[in-house]
């Protein structure tokens, strides 16, 4: 019994880290919205679709990326040649 509470209280504990780094997440992705997309909404309203299990916030490329490959990857490279080898292509040059 003593084994099953204590089961519950580390659950309890770790879904409540994931919801908090979800919030973090939302939080960054409403901070890194244009004005004119945050105009069309509230944060209110965009943090609820936010937070919804099937929602996923976009990854922000790194600074200095040049380029984001096929697998999702980025790389920073200084000329278009060999970019993204080994990494199926260039999706999209940034």
């Amino acid at each position: 019994m003593r084994i099953a509470i204590a089961a519950l209280a580390v659950a309890g504990l770790l879904a409540g880290q994931a919801q908090a780094d979800t919030m973090k997440n939302c939080s960054a992705a409403w901070a890194a919205m244009a004005p004119s997309a945050k105009a069309k909404t509230t944060y209110p309203a965009y943090s609820k679709i936010c937070l919804a299990k099937t929602y996923t916030v976009a990854a922000q490329p790194p600074a200095g990326a040049t380029a984001q490959c096929k697998d999702n990857s980025y790389v920073t490279t200084k000329t278009h040649a060999g970019a993204c080898s080994g990494h199926g292509g260039v999706a999209k040059w940034l």
